[in-house]
Formats: structure tokens, sequence, C-alpha cells
């Protein structure tokens, strides 16, 4: 929930929930540098339906929303500054990529056409801004709900709705299993994760109106009981499983990750790992209220997704550099570097923290400094 004069959240638990979630998203790209969990809850298992299922929390459609408008303010909030940051990230890969040859990469108007065609595709423009392509999931998972919701509103059932969307997203699964998504189907990803994603965004909406209240009344002692039921239900599910790994879904972004030979998999591990942890921001939650640092990640979600990668790869620029000229570096792979956006240097795992530390904190720091400039060309804002 948003303050309406300072565009800032108001709703601490859901901020601190948030936090949690985009620290996830940064430390799974770090190779888990710390790993809150991930032996029972698996990041790859919940996080993104976790961002659907905030996003539902703060969910007004109703039969009064004015759709257009609705439009347009989701087209403000979440496709300009996706746009932007594309567009930007563009250049950074190309820039990073002529540090990591050591010479000037070609620029040819297939560097500008093949990111458009992607952004339609897989959700963004290029590897840099892999991350991205959630944004455009979320909007189009927003938008169609909207357009679902409005007609029925008066004969809405949103436990119905749930499991109608809950079928869909088995259906998703069993497609992507039984057809893939490659070529002939690439432009079927958008809407097949739209359909991916519906059910959490309705699970918010339930927790907001029937399970919230109930939590607030249940004593910490069962909630704690919860938490250890929850993990424990994930480890019998990955003694039954073929593959401990099946428990989760990885390479969403093409819909290519599901190993588990169970369509429900998905839907059941996400379902899990989000009340796991909106339990534990219920209990715990409220130390961190009014913590700065936590604030700043929760504000700066968006910003953070989209540019983190860039100051991961920096931090591979400055090792590369420090290995060509200063000293060799023992296990640094040039060439996987040069080749991955993803590379981490593993000789030392506990460097892995270096790479959080800079993709969250470098990420806060540009922010900031945009932040305060704007201010200042425009103190009233």
């Amino acid at each position: 929930m948003n303050d309406a004069n300072t565009g800032r959240k108001t709703n601490k638990k859901f901020m601190v929930l948030s936090a949690i979630g985009i620290c996830m998203v940064v430390d799974l790209h770090c190779d888990n540098a710390i790993g809150l969990m991930t032996a029972f809850l698996p990041y790859e298992s919940f996080f993104l339906p976790m961002f659907i299922f905030i996003s539902g929390y703060f969910n007004k459609v109703d039969n009064r929303t004015d759709l257009f408008a609705y439009l347009k303010k989701k087209t403000k909030r979440l496709l300009v500054p996706y746009f932007l940051i594309a567009f930007a990230t563009i250049f950074l890969e190309w820039a990073i990529n002529s540090i990591k040859f050591g010479v000037a990469q070609p620029f040819t108007m297939e560097n500008i056409c093949v990111p458009i065609i992607n952004i339609f595709t897989v959700g963004y423009p290029v590897l840099l801004s892999s991350p991205m392509w959630f944004v455009t999931a979320l909007f189009l998972v927003q938008l169609v709900y909207a357009l679902i919701k409005k007609p029925l509103y008066k004969k809405w059932n949103s436990i119905v709705a749930f499991v109608v969307f809950c079928l869909l997203n088995i259906g998703v699964v069993w497609f992507s299993k039984s057809f893939g998504t490659d070529d002939n189907f690439i432009f079927a990803l958008q809407p097949l994760k739209c359909l991916f994603f519906l059910p959490f965004l309705e699970l918010g909406i339930l927790y907001r109106e029937k399970l919230e209240p109930k939590m607030d009344k249940i004593r910490a002692e069962w909630k704690l009981i919860l938490l250890i039921l929850l993990p424990l239900l994930n480890v019998i599910r990955m003694m039954i499983l073929p593959a401990a790994a099946d428990i989760r879904f990885e390479s969403m972004y093409n819909l290519a990750g599901f190993t588990s030979p169970y369509w429900m998999t998905p839907i059941i591990s996400s379902v899990i790992g989000i009340l796991f942890w909106v339990t534990v921001v219920d209990l715990i939650g409220s130390a961190f209220y009014s913590n700065r640092i936590v604030n700043a990640l929760s504000e700066n979600t968006f910003f953070i997704m989209g540019v983190h990668l860039v100051f991961i790869n920096l931090v591979n620029c400055v090792l590369l550099a420090i290995h060509d000229h200063l000293t060799s570096i023992p296990g640094f792979d040039v060439d996987s570097f040069r080749n991955l956006t993803y590379y981490i240097w593993e000789k030392y795992p506990a460097f892995k923290l270096v790479y959080f530390i800079v993709g969250l904190g470098g990420t806060l720091l540009i922010k900031c400094l945009f932040d305060t400039g704007r201010q200042a060309r425009h103190p009233k804002m």
C-alpha cells in the first residue's frame, strides 16, 4: 500500500516481505551467497510467484474500476520504467562486452532489433537485464485479471477463481512439458506465463480477505509449528520426487524449467514457500519495520531487479583487469566470463558476498543519486 502523497509504502509487513524477495533474486544470481533456507525452500520454487502474491494483496479491482485509467496507471508504473531500463541496458551490455573482450564491439541495427523482438517473446531485451522479463509478465497478469474480474465482479468468488486459475497453471506446466516453448511457440510465452501466474494474484487477495484476519488471531506458538511443518513437507516431497531439485522450476522466462514429472509440483511448491515467508514476516517482521535498509530495498525492488546484474558484471570486470594487468587470479575463468552474463568466480565461496553486496548496494547508490538529482531539479516533487 502506498501513501497517496509521498508514493512510499505504508504496509510495513509487505514492505519487509518484498525486501526479502528482492534479496532472494540477487542472491540467486550470486550463486546463493547467503542461501536463506534454500536447502528446504529453494528460491526457484516460489520467489517469483511471491512477487505476484504481493501484487495481488494490494489488488482492488472491482466493478467500478476504470479499465482505461487502470491501464494508464500500470503502464506508467511498470512499462515506462521498464523500457527506460531496457534501453539503458542495451548500451550497458555493449559497453561491458567491450570491456570483456578488450575491444569495442560492433554496434549494428541487429543490436536494437533483436532486443525489441525479445521483449515480446522471452520478455527482456538483453541478457544483462534478463530478470526484467518478470515485469512484462506482471503487467500482463494484472491487466488480464482486471479484464476478467470487472465484468464478473458481482458473481466473483475468489475461492472458485483460485481453483480455476490453479487448473490453468497446471495446464501451462503440462503444455510446457509436452510441447516445449521453442521457436514454434515463442510468441505464446507471454500469454502462457500470464496463465501460470494468475493463481498467485488471486492468492494474495484471498490472503488479505480471508487468511490474514485469521492469522492475526493465531498464537505465536502455532505459527512456529507452521514454520516447522512447511519445510518438513518440502523435505518429504524431495524424497518422493525422482530428484530433490524437481521441487524447483527454473528458466521461468521461457517456461523450460519444469523437471518434476508431476504437473502440480510448481503450484504446491509456490504456496508452501509463500506461506512460510509470510508467516516469518508475521512473527518477526515488526523488528524491521523502521529499518532504513529494508525500506530502501522495498522501495526499489523494480530498479534492483533490472540493474543488479550490471553491478555483478562490473565486479567481474574489475577481476578481469586485475587478472590481465596485475596478477593472475586463481580459478578466474576468463572465457566463461566473456560468454556468460551470470558468471560467478567460485574459487573462494565467501567472495560471493561481494557480488551480493555490490549487486544490491551499487544499485541502491545509483538510484539514490538519481533521486537526489531529480529532487534538485524538481524541489517540489
